[in-house]
């Protein structure tokens, strides 16, 4: 434990992790201190009750069915189109204490999880390919990302963004076990890794396409990633979990709907009109979506009206290719970079050859290459949010890492004074647009506190 405290430089993070953790407590529970639960932040302790009942939906002429829940209905029957494991996680909960775990806790807690995970990756890259780390830099960056999506997502805690949160934890987690020092020296790693990311597929499948970015990792950190057999054992280690928790999801979509691979977007029974005609039309995801996804996510400015009110996403990227490829949907969406723009560091990415090992230089390459790959299909999709930065951003910070702090290396002692003075100066903006963000579109009234009813919670019995 003590060689852990040490390796992590902990007396250094755990501070950093309790204002994180102090301002998350603000903001999930509205200044309160007191966590709650309303609206779709029910949804996961309602799936989490039908499973319990031996179910996997609910009839529409149910008194436990919600009414008006974003979810699909097939055969009259409700379900939820979400991946199951939050729900399994309530579902375990209430069977061991008889009580409700709110999805706002589990929200939070994942959160903070997903803040410490993202250190420890990033500790064990620096220290394995850059073979030292950059203590200040990695402070600085940690607290950036805490302030971004996570913030963003822990504050309201309805199912999209206990999905997005609870997913991207357990994906960080299997990425942390990857990357740590002895991950070669037993099979435990690779199995661990595997159950974590399983986890993270059965929460939101759409993370299957960090496969080839896991595989990457382990074949770039391994001690021997040209032995064939030996990558062949670990690689065929982390797929079991993998597979069996495909098979099972499978199973379970083919209970609901009659086919392993419907999820439930077909049946959706709530949305924007152009999103159920585009839904049941097959254009979900179209190459056709990308510049405009694109112009959102990297392009678009960060502006707030005269009265302090949260605009991002009201910008609009000129349609010149005819209505269908208009997006259905852009929630405060603006570039990641307007956003943090230290991450405009990852542009030095593309200058791998000046990193002095091969490892740091497979490194780079194999995260620009599939960091393209990931960001490849959210651009693809009808719509965008910034919630989504949840899934790749670590991704941009990482590299930014990397490369700021390659940058200071070869920088004369002189100049390094003063390029921190500007990291910093860059920083407090980031910080403070990050809380002034989420302040404005989920907590509007002044001081940045709106306490919500709770409403529906009678069908959690």
């Amino acid at each position: 434990m003590k060689s852990f405290f040490v390796h992590y430089q902990l007396r250094l993070f755990l501070p950093l992790l309790f204002i994180v953790a102090l301002v998350y407590l603000l903001f999930v529970t509205q200044g309160t201190f007191h966590f709650m639960e309303y609206r779709q932040g029910i949804y996961y302790n309602w799936l989490a009750k039908v499973f319990l009942s031996g179910h996997t939906g609910v009839s529409m002429s149910s008194p436990e069915a919600i009414p008006t829940a974003d979810g699909s209905i097939y055969h009259n029957v409700l379900y939820l189109y979400w991946g199951p494991v939050p729900a399994l996680i309530h579902a375990g909960y209430r069977l061991l204490t008889n009580q409700i775990l709110y999805s706002s806790v589990l929200t939070y807690i994942a959160a903070i999880l997903n803040i410490f995970f993202f250190w420890v990756t990033l500790v064990n890259l620096a220290k394995r390919l850059l073979g030292k780390v950059n203590w200040p830099l990695l402070l600085l960056l940690t607290a950036l990302y805490a302030v971004g999506a996570t913030l963003f997502n822990v504050t309201r805690s309805f199912i999209y963004e206990e999905a997005l949160v609870v997913g991207s934890t357990f994906l960080l987690a299997s990425l942390a076990v990857i990357t740590s020092p002895n991950s070669a020296s037993s099979a435990w790693y690779s199995l661990s890794a595997g159950v974590l990311f399983s986890l993270a597929v059965s929460t939101r499948v759409s993370l299957l396409f960090f496969l080839p970015l896991l595989l990457g990792y382990d074949f770039v950190l391994s001690q021997r990633p040209f032995v064939f057999r030996f990558l062949a054992k670990r690689w065929l280690t982390f797929l079991l979990p993998l597979f069996i928790a495909l098979s099972l999801l499978g199973y379970y979509n083919y209970a609901r709907f009659g086919s392993s691979t419907e999820f439930g977007i077909s049946y959706l029974n709530v949305g924007k009109p152009v999103e159920l005609e585009r839904i049941k039309a097959g254009e979900t995801m179209s190459w056709r979506y990308i510049p405009y996804n694109s112009a959102y996510y990297f392009l678009a400015p960060v502006y707030y009206s005269g009265t302090g009110e949260y605009r991002a996403g009201g910008w609009r990227f000129p349609n010149t290719i005819g209505d269908y490829p208009r997006l259905s949907g852009v929630e405060y969406t603006s570039s990641i970079f307007f956003l943090s723009p230290l991450l405009l560091f990852v542009v030095g990415s593309w200058r791998y050859r000046q990193y002095p090992t091969n490892l740091a230089r497979y490194f780079l390459i194999t995260n620009v290459g599939l960091g393209l790959f990931l960001i490849f299909g959210l651009l693809m999709y009808f719509g965008n949010g910034y919630r989504y930065f949840q899934d790749f951003s670590f991704i941009f910070y990482w590299l930014s890492y990397f490369v700021i702090s390659r940058w200071l290396d070869r920088l004369p002692q002189s100049r390094k004074r003063l390029v921190y003075i500007l990291l910093v100066v860059i920083s407090i903006y980031t910080l403070s647009i990050g809380l002034k963000q989420t302040c404005s579109v989920w907590l509007p009234n002044s001081p940045c506190i709106r306490l919500q009813p709770i409403d529906q919670f009678h069908l959690l019995g």
